[in-house]
């Protein structure tokens, strides 16, 4: 963990306490404006927490409070799906060593490990799976969002995940506007929607065929 990262699990438990005691008032009548303000402490906090690569199962469900606990922040939500795929990608390094020929294991003790982080994987992946529809009015971040899981899912051979991501991604392609509003400046969403679909087709280029009706 870095330096200034929040390691303690009494300490985090304090910290998620008292936010959710300070944010009790907000509600969907809230000013934009200050619920940005308080979206943005959310994410730099649940940023910072790192529990170490033995309690991967703690930092997963860590995610998963501040999800259930600040259901209202968007950018949150956002940012807790970009966590957990960064967490599942370090899995998924850990499972390509669990996988190779290790000395002084037997098969079933290897077997074991191999399931149990392949588990923790599609853990992940539903995580993401269930948050990236709450960002139903975010069609660039979900689409973005999506094919960033689905390359996770590829990358720990799990074909049928990774495919419904795509369709996901996909689906929030075709809801991306023409044109969008950030912080007063219109912006063409032609660049972002051909960066994109270029990505999931190159996602595409290395997902394996069906074994009979070929590719696609």
């Amino acid at each position: 963990p870095e330096e200034s990262a929040l390691t303690e699990r009494s300490t985090v438990e304090l910290l998620v306490e008292l936010a959710k005691r300070a944010f009790l008032w907000i509600d969907s009548r809230t000013h934009d404006s200050i619920k940005s303000r308080m979206d943005n402490l959310l994410v730099n906090f649940a940023s910072k927490v790192d529990f170490g690569q033995d309690n991967v199962d703690d930092q997963l469900n860590f995610y998963v409070d501040m999800r259930q606990t600040f259901p209202l922040f968007s950018e949150l939500r956002s940012q807790l799906i970009v966590l957990v795929n960064v967490l599942g990608m370090k899995q998924v390094q850990l499972l390509r060593a669990q996988q190779q020929p290790q000395k002084y294991k037997t098969a079933n003790s290897k077997r074991y490990e191999i399931q149990q982080t392949t588990d923790f994987i599609k853990g992940c992946i539903a995580f993401c799976h269930v948050t990236l529809p709450s960002l139903e009015e975010e069609s660039t971040k979900r689409a973005k969002l999506a094919l960033e899981t689905a390359s996770l899912a590829l990358n720990a051979t799990l074909i049928g995940q990774s495919e419904d991501l795509l369709d996901m991604s996909v689906e929030a392609l075709r809801q991306i506007p023409k044109t969008r509003t950030v912080k007063s400046d219109i912006i063409d969403a032609d660049l972002e929607f051909c960066e994109i679909a270029s990505q999931i087709l190159g996602l595409l280029l290395v997902m394996p065929g069906h074994p009979h009706n070929g590719p696609f």
